[in-house]
Protein backbone atom coordinates (compact mmCIF):
# COMPACT_ATOMS: atom_id res chain seq x y z
CA UNK A 1 0.00 0.00 0.00
CA UNK A 2 2.47 2.71 -1.09
CA UNK A 3 0.01 5.80 -0.85
CA UNK A 4 -0.56 4.35 2.98
CA UNK A 5 3.01 4.74 3.74
CA UNK A 6 3.26 7.97 2.00
CA UNK A 7 0.95 9.35 4.21
CA UNK A 8 2.67 7.40 7.47
CA UNK A 9 5.83 8.59 6.19
CA UNK A 10 4.88 12.33 5.90
CA UNK A 11 3.10 12.30 9.36
CA UNK A 12 6.06 10.61 11.19
CA UNK A 13 8.43 13.07 9.53
CA UNK A 14 5.87 16.13 10.25
CA UNK A 15 6.09 15.02 13.80
CA UNK A 16 9.63 15.10 14.18
CA UNK A 17 9.88 18.61 12.63
CA UNK A 18 7.51 19.69 14.93
CA UNK A 19 8.95 18.54 18.14
CA UNK A 20 12.16 20.24 17.22
CA UNK A 21 10.04 23.28 17.00
CA UNK A 22 8.09 23.01 20.07
CA UNK A 23 10.84 22.74 22.26
CA UNK A 24 12.55 25.64 21.47
CA UNK A 25 11.68 27.55 24.51
CA UNK A 26 12.72 24.47 26.94
CA UNK A 27 14.02 25.71 29.97
CA UNK A 28 17.05 24.01 32.21
CA UNK A 29 15.34 23.79 35.16
CA UNK A 30 13.54 20.05 36.66
CA UNK A 31 9.86 22.11 36.41
CA UNK A 32 10.97 23.28 32.99
CA UNK A 33 11.37 19.94 31.79
CA UNK A 34 8.58 18.08 33.52
CA UNK A 35 6.40 20.43 34.26
CA UNK A 36 6.39 23.29 31.43
CA UNK A 37 6.84 25.93 33.78
CA UNK A 38 3.75 25.09 35.29
CA UNK A 39 2.13 27.24 32.61
CA UNK A 40 -0.67 25.52 30.96
CA UNK A 41 -3.57 27.51 30.21
CA UNK A 42 -7.33 26.70 30.28
CA UNK A 43 -7.50 25.87 26.53
CA UNK A 44 -4.05 24.11 26.14
CA UNK A 45 -4.45 21.85 29.50
CA UNK A 46 -8.10 20.94 27.56
CA UNK A 47 -6.68 19.65 24.97
CA UNK A 48 -3.66 17.78 26.45
CA UNK A 49 -5.61 16.36 28.99
CA UNK A 50 -7.70 14.70 26.22
CA UNK A 51 -5.39 14.00 23.99
CA UNK A 52 -3.34 11.94 26.77
CA UNK A 53 -6.31 10.03 27.94
CA UNK A 54 -7.92 8.97 24.74
CA UNK A 55 -5.52 6.94 23.79
CA UNK A 56 -5.40 3.77 20.86
CA UNK A 57 -8.19 1.86 22.75
CA UNK A 58 -10.58 5.04 22.16
CA UNK A 59 -9.57 4.39 17.97
CA UNK A 60 -9.77 0.66 18.14
CA UNK A 61 -10.64 -0.79 21.12
CA UNK A 62 -14.08 1.40 21.66
CA UNK A 63 -15.44 0.39 18.00
CA UNK A 64 -14.55 -3.15 18.43
CA UNK A 65 -16.43 -2.88 21.57
CA UNK A 66 -19.38 -1.31 20.16
CA UNK A 67 -19.51 -4.08 17.39
CA UNK A 68 -20.16 -6.61 19.79
CA UNK A 69 -22.02 -4.39 22.42
CA UNK A 70 -23.65 -1.84 20.39
CA UNK A 71 -24.73 1.50 20.89
CA UNK A 72 -24.94 1.15 24.68
CA UNK A 73 -21.32 1.63 25.07
CA UNK A 74 -21.31 4.90 23.77
CA UNK A 75 -22.85 6.47 27.06
CA UNK A 76 -21.05 4.04 29.65
CA UNK A 77 -17.65 5.92 27.71
CA UNK A 78 -18.45 8.86 26.72
CA UNK A 79 -20.71 10.00 29.98
CA UNK A 80 -18.50 7.98 32.61
CA UNK A 81 -15.35 9.57 30.56
CA UNK A 82 -16.83 13.12 31.08
CA UNK A 83 -17.81 12.30 34.46
CA UNK A 84 -14.01 12.56 35.41
CA UNK A 85 -14.05 16.07 34.68
CA UNK A 86 -16.02 16.65 38.42
CA UNK A 87 -12.68 15.07 40.30
CA UNK A 88 -10.39 16.85 37.84
CA UNK A 89 -12.17 19.99 39.10
CA UNK A 90 -12.60 19.39 42.58
CA UNK A 91 -8.93 17.63 43.21
CA UNK A 92 -7.38 19.18 40.83
CA UNK A 93 -7.11 22.46 42.49
CA UNK A 94 -5.38 20.54 45.35
CA UNK A 95 -3.09 18.58 43.53
CA UNK A 96 -1.92 21.97 41.99
CA UNK A 97 -1.81 24.10 45.50
CA UNK A 98 0.20 20.77 47.16
CA UNK A 99 2.35 20.81 44.38
CA UNK A 100 3.26 24.23 44.34
CA UNK A 101 3.68 24.22 48.34
CA UNK A 102 6.04 21.04 48.47
CA UNK A 103 7.88 21.52 45.00
CA UNK A 104 6.74 18.23 43.69
CA UNK A 105 5.96 16.74 40.04
CA UNK A 106 4.53 13.82 41.02
CA UNK A 107 2.20 12.57 43.37
CA UNK A 108 4.48 10.52 45.67
CA UNK A 109 6.68 13.30 46.11
CA UNK A 110 3.54 14.98 47.24
CA UNK A 111 3.07 13.01 49.78
CA UNK A 112 6.58 12.85 50.81
CA UNK A 113 5.72 16.62 51.70
CA UNK A 114 2.65 15.96 53.21
CA UNK A 115 3.77 12.90 55.37
CA UNK A 116 7.38 13.67 55.50
CA UNK A 117 7.91 9.47 54.66
CA UNK A 118 10.52 8.67 52.65
CA UNK A 119 8.82 4.90 52.61
CA UNK A 120 5.18 6.46 51.54
CA UNK A 121 7.01 8.07 48.61
CA UNK A 122 8.92 5.21 47.31
CA UNK A 123 5.84 2.65 48.23
CA UNK A 124 3.41 4.92 45.94
CA UNK A 125 6.24 5.32 43.17
CA UNK A 126 6.72 1.59 42.98
CA UNK A 127 2.86 1.22 42.63
CA UNK A 128 2.60 3.91 39.85
CA UNK A 129 5.24 2.94 38.19
CA UNK A 130 4.20 -0.98 37.63
CA UNK A 131 1.11 0.00 36.89
CA UNK A 132 1.57 2.31 34.23
CA UNK A 133 3.94 -0.05 32.09
CA UNK A 134 1.48 -2.51 31.38
CA UNK A 135 -0.52 -0.01 29.92
CA UNK A 136 2.06 2.00 28.61
CA UNK A 137 3.42 -0.92 26.45
CA UNK A 138 -0.15 -1.33 25.32
CA UNK A 139 0.28 1.67 22.98
CA UNK A 140 3.30 0.69 20.44
CA UNK A 141 1.27 -2.81 20.83
CA UNK A 142 -1.84 -1.46 18.80
CA UNK A 143 0.35 0.29 16.40
CA UNK A 144 2.35 -2.78 15.25
CA UNK A 145 -1.33 -4.38 15.26
CA UNK A 146 -1.83 -1.50 13.27
CA UNK A 147 0.98 -1.83 10.64
CA UNK A 148 0.72 -5.26 10.05
CA UNK A 149 -2.98 -5.21 9.16
CA UNK A 150 -1.75 -2.37 6.69
CA UNK A 151 1.44 -3.19 5.26
CA UNK A 152 2.22 -6.45 5.93
CA UNK A 153 5.28 -7.96 8.18
CA UNK A 154 5.63 -8.91 11.65
CA UNK A 155 4.03 -6.70 14.41
CA UNK A 156 7.46 -5.65 16.21
CA UNK A 157 8.76 -3.57 13.29
CA UNK A 158 5.62 -0.61 14.07
CA UNK A 159 6.06 -0.99 17.58
CA UNK A 160 9.78 -0.08 17.15
CA UNK A 161 9.59 2.48 14.83
CA UNK A 162 6.57 4.31 17.17
CA UNK A 163 8.38 3.82 20.02
CA UNK A 164 11.82 5.64 18.55
CA UNK A 165 10.08 8.49 17.22
CA UNK A 166 7.54 9.12 20.54
CA UNK A 167 10.96 8.20 22.75
CA UNK A 168 12.99 10.64 20.41
CA UNK A 169 11.02 13.85 20.73
CA UNK A 170 9.66 13.16 24.12
CA UNK A 171 13.39 12.89 26.00
CA UNK A 172 14.44 16.16 23.52
CA UNK A 173 11.61 18.52 24.67
CA UNK A 174 10.01 17.42 28.06
CA UNK A 175 6.61 18.43 28.60
CA UNK A 176 6.38 21.45 26.47
CA UNK A 177 6.92 19.44 23.20
CA UNK A 178 4.75 16.69 24.58
CA UNK A 179 1.92 19.16 25.13
CA UNK A 180 2.19 20.79 21.51
CA UNK A 181 2.29 17.55 20.15
CA UNK A 182 -0.88 16.39 21.72
CA UNK A 183 -2.63 19.62 20.61
CA UNK A 184 -1.66 18.58 16.84
CA UNK A 185 -2.06 15.02 17.26
CA UNK A 186 -5.00 15.64 19.19
CA UNK A 187 -6.93 17.51 16.22
CA UNK A 188 -5.77 15.24 13.76
CA UNK A 189 -7.45 12.21 15.14
CA UNK A 190 -10.16 14.23 16.12
CA UNK A 191 -10.59 15.10 12.45
CA UNK A 192 -10.04 12.17 10.68
CA UNK A 193 -12.60 9.95 12.80
CA UNK A 194 -15.38 12.74 12.09
CA UNK A 195 -14.37 12.54 8.47
CA UNK A 196 -14.76 8.87 8.70
CA UNK A 197 -17.74 8.71 10.37
CA UNK A 198 -19.69 10.99 8.01
CA UNK A 199 -18.02 8.40 5.27
CA UNK A 200 -19.41 5.68 6.24
CA UNK A 201 -22.54 6.88 7.28
CA UNK A 202 -23.12 8.19 3.64
CA UNK A 203 -22.30 4.82 2.15
CA UNK A 204 -24.91 3.37 4.32
CA UNK A 205 -27.98 5.72 3.24
CA UNK A 206 -27.44 7.70 6.58
CA UNK A 207 -27.98 7.85 9.74
CA UNK A 208 -31.50 6.63 10.03
CA UNK A 209 -31.59 4.58 7.44
CA UNK A 210 -28.27 2.55 8.98
CA UNK A 211 -30.26 2.33 12.61
CA UNK A 212 -32.98 1.17 10.84
CA UNK A 213 -31.80 -1.62 8.97
CA UNK A 214 -30.19 -2.11 11.98
CA UNK A 215 -33.28 -2.45 14.33
CA UNK A 216 -35.10 -4.52 11.79
CA UNK A 217 -33.14 -7.46 12.05
CA UNK A 218 -33.43 -9.56 15.17
CA UNK A 219 -29.80 -10.40 15.18
CA UNK A 220 -28.52 -6.85 15.33
CA UNK A 221 -31.80 -5.01 16.89
CA UNK A 222 -30.16 -6.31 20.91
CA UNK A 223 -27.60 -3.58 19.34
CA UNK A 224 -29.29 -0.44 20.20
CA UNK A 225 -30.24 -1.21 23.71
CA UNK A 226 -28.37 -1.73 27.00
CA UNK A 227 -30.47 -4.69 28.38
CA UNK A 228 -28.20 -6.93 29.62
CA UNK A 229 -25.17 -5.13 28.96
CA UNK A 230 -24.87 -2.49 31.64
CA UNK A 231 -27.34 -2.54 34.81
CA UNK A 232 -27.39 0.07 37.54
CA UNK A 233 -24.87 -1.78 39.42
CA UNK A 234 -22.58 -1.34 36.49
CA UNK A 235 -22.92 2.04 36.04
CA UNK A 236 -22.64 3.51 39.24
CA UNK A 237 -19.37 0.95 40.15
CA UNK A 238 -17.65 2.39 36.83
CA UNK A 239 -18.70 6.44 37.32
CA UNK A 240 -17.11 5.63 40.57
CA UNK A 241 -14.03 3.99 39.69
CA UNK A 242 -13.41 6.37 36.92
CA UNK A 243 -14.16 9.01 39.54
CA UNK A 244 -11.28 8.69 41.88
CA UNK A 245 -8.94 6.06 39.53
CA UNK A 246 -8.57 8.43 36.28
CA UNK A 247 -7.14 11.49 38.16
CA UNK A 248 -4.19 9.36 39.79
CA UNK A 249 -3.02 8.46 36.25
CA UNK A 250 0.73 9.91 36.58
CA UNK A 251 0.13 11.53 33.17
CA UNK A 252 -2.66 12.69 34.18
CA UNK A 253 -1.97 13.70 37.18
CA UNK A 254 1.23 15.82 36.34
CA UNK A 255 -0.70 17.80 34.13
CA UNK A 256 -2.97 19.20 36.85
CA UNK A 257 0.40 19.84 38.20
CA UNK A 258 1.54 22.01 35.38
CA UNK A 259 -1.81 23.99 35.40
CA UNK A 260 -1.20 27.69 35.18
CA UNK A 261 -3.94 28.56 37.78
CA UNK A 262 -7.50 26.99 39.63
CA UNK A 263 -8.84 29.07 37.02
CA UNK A 264 -6.98 26.94 34.26
CA UNK A 265 -8.16 23.73 36.09
CA UNK A 266 -12.20 25.06 36.43
CA UNK A 267 -12.15 25.68 31.86
CA UNK A 268 -10.89 22.50 31.69
CA UNK A 269 -13.07 20.86 33.80
CA UNK A 270 -16.25 22.80 31.74
CA UNK A 271 -15.38 21.62 28.83
CA UNK A 272 -13.98 18.06 29.16
CA UNK A 273 -17.39 16.37 28.94
CA UNK A 274 -18.13 17.73 25.31
CA UNK A 275 -14.91 16.56 23.94
CA UNK A 276 -14.96 13.03 25.17
CA UNK A 277 -18.31 12.81 23.76
CA UNK A 278 -16.97 14.06 20.61
CA UNK A 279 -14.03 11.76 20.65
CA UNK A 280 -16.29 8.35 21.13
CA UNK A 281 -19.47 8.66 18.85
CA UNK A 282 -17.75 8.52 15.90
CA UNK A 283 -15.73 5.20 16.12
CA UNK A 284 -18.74 3.82 18.73
CA UNK A 285 -21.26 4.52 16.08
CA UNK A 286 -18.66 3.38 13.04
CA UNK A 287 -18.15 0.08 15.18
CA UNK A 288 -22.16 -0.76 15.28
CA UNK A 289 -22.96 0.47 11.85
CA UNK A 290 -19.96 -2.39 11.10
CA UNK A 291 -22.08 -5.07 11.42
CA UNK A 292 -24.35 -4.23 8.18
CA UNK A 293 -21.09 -4.89 6.09
CA UNK A 294 -19.19 -7.98 8.17
CA UNK A 295 -22.21 -9.44 10.57
CA UNK A 296 -19.83 -12.37 11.90
CA UNK A 297 -16.89 -11.18 12.79
CA UNK A 298 -15.08 -12.66 15.92
CA UNK A 299 -13.35 -10.47 18.72
CA UNK A 300 -9.83 -9.84 17.14
CA UNK A 301 -11.99 -8.86 13.94
CA UNK A 302 -14.58 -6.59 15.22
CA UNK A 303 -11.33 -4.83 16.89
CA UNK A 304 -10.65 -4.05 13.09
CA UNK A 305 -13.71 -3.00 12.12
CA UNK A 306 -12.81 1.19 12.17
CA UNK A 307 -10.00 0.98 9.69
CA UNK A 308 -12.19 -2.31 7.67
CA UNK A 309 -15.03 0.23 7.62
CA UNK A 310 -13.22 2.91 6.33
CA UNK A 311 -11.09 1.34 3.90
CA UNK A 312 -13.71 0.19 2.04
CA UNK A 313 -15.56 3.58 1.70
CA UNK A 314 -12.27 5.56 1.17
CA UNK A 315 -9.75 3.09 -0.20
CA UNK A 316 -6.58 2.94 0.56
CA UNK A 317 -5.84 6.63 1.03
CA UNK A 318 -8.35 7.27 3.50
CA UNK A 319 -7.37 4.04 4.81
CA UNK A 320 -3.47 5.59 5.72
CA UNK A 321 -5.62 8.98 7.26
CA UNK A 322 -6.94 6.54 9.44
CA UNK A 323 -3.61 4.77 10.73
CA UNK A 324 -2.43 7.82 11.56
CA UNK A 325 -5.70 9.00 13.49
CA UNK A 326 -4.96 5.82 15.22
CA UNK A 327 -1.41 6.91 15.46
CA UNK A 328 -2.26 9.97 16.79
CA UNK A 329 -4.30 9.17 19.41
CA UNK A 330 -2.08 6.33 21.07
CA UNK A 331 1.64 8.54 20.52
CA UNK A 332 -0.23 11.29 22.41
CA UNK A 333 -1.03 8.66 25.08
CA UNK A 334 2.33 7.01 25.03
CA UNK A 335 4.58 10.69 25.11
CA UNK A 336 2.97 11.15 28.03
CA UNK A 337 2.94 7.80 30.21
CA UNK A 338 6.50 7.85 29.23
CA UNK A 339 7.64 11.26 30.99
CA UNK A 340 5.71 10.49 33.59
CA UNK A 341 6.56 7.80 34.41
CA UNK A 342 10.20 9.14 33.77
CA UNK A 343 9.64 12.51 36.27
CA UNK A 344 9.72 9.97 39.96
CA UNK A 345 12.62 10.98 41.57
CA UNK A 346 14.05 7.74 43.82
Amino acid sequence: MSSAWVIVGGYALAMVIFAIWARRDLGRGDESYYLAGRSLTGPILLVTMAATNFSAFTVYGSSGASYRIGLSFLPIMAFGTGFMAVSMYILGRKIRSRSVQHGAMTAPEMVMGQTGSRSAQLTMASVLVLATIPYLALQPRAAGIVFSALFGGPDWIGAVLVTLLVVAYTLTGGLKAVVRTDAVQGAIALGLLWLGLAMVVNDAGGISSAMDAISSSENTEGLLGREGNYTLLIWVSTMILWLFADPMFPQLYQRLCAAESDAAIGRMATLYPAVAWLAFLPPILIGTIGHLSYPDLDRVGSDNILPTMIMDVGGEWLGGLVLVAGLAALMSTMDSQLLATGSHRW
